[in-house]
């Protein structure tokens, strides 16, 4: 019967502080930022994702979407650009172009993207609402595949050796994907 968000105020006892800057977005952050190259990309559940400035506090563009983004946004550097690879609650994974935020592409599933996506060797990897992983050209949005899990993956998967590694809130907890079929190794729990 509780709220799952309860907040704790934590005293730092480490030295001194100062707040560098504070940008006001239209509702909270629920993610962790994103730094590159001097730009902070976040995304918040105003459904907007903000390239701020890091040494000046503006804006440099944002970019709005169909409802809310909890999802820490991925760089991808290709040959000829650099993308910034996120998920939103209106079911897709979007991929803008880093120094204009003009959409590059979107692919859309059938739930909710809340899961923090992975860019490794020219792919993205991310799980949706719908149970599935996913598995995309990073360039291009295309599909290369997907596999079908008992429940959401949330967390930003690992890839070591041509597999995925993905935790999974279902039973079985912990999945090694193949990187380049999308076959399974291997699945079980702790």
């Amino acid at each position: 019967g509780k709220v799952w968000k309860e907040y704790k105020e934590y005293e730092w006892s480490g030295g001194n502080v100062t707040t560098q800057w504070v940008y006001q977005t239209g509702d909270i952050i629920q993610s962790t930022p994103t730094y590159f190259n001097g730009i902070v990309y976040a995304g918040s559940t105003d459904g907007t994702i903000y390239a701020i400035n890091n040494s000046s506090s503006t804006l440099k563009w944002s970019y709005t979407t169909g409802d809310q983004i909890i999802s820490k946004p991925a760089i991808y550097e290709g040959l000829n650009e650099i993308l910034v690879i996120f998920g939103s609650h209106d079911k897709k994974l979007y991929a803008l172009n880093a120094d204009d935020g003009k959409l590059k592409w979107y692919y859309t599933t059938e739930g909710c993207v809340i899961s923090d996506p992975l860019v490794d060797n020219e792919a993205v990897y991310f799980g949706s609402g719908d149970k599935y992983i996913y598995s995309l050209n990073a360039w291009d949005g295309s599909f290369r595949w997907r596999y079908r899990t008992d429940g959401l993956l949330r967390q930003r998967p690992l890839v070591c050796a041509g597999r995925l590694y993905a935790f999974v809130r279902d039973s079985y907890i912990w999945y090694a994907i193949n990187t380049n079929d999308g076959s399974l190794y291997w699945r079980g729990n702790a």
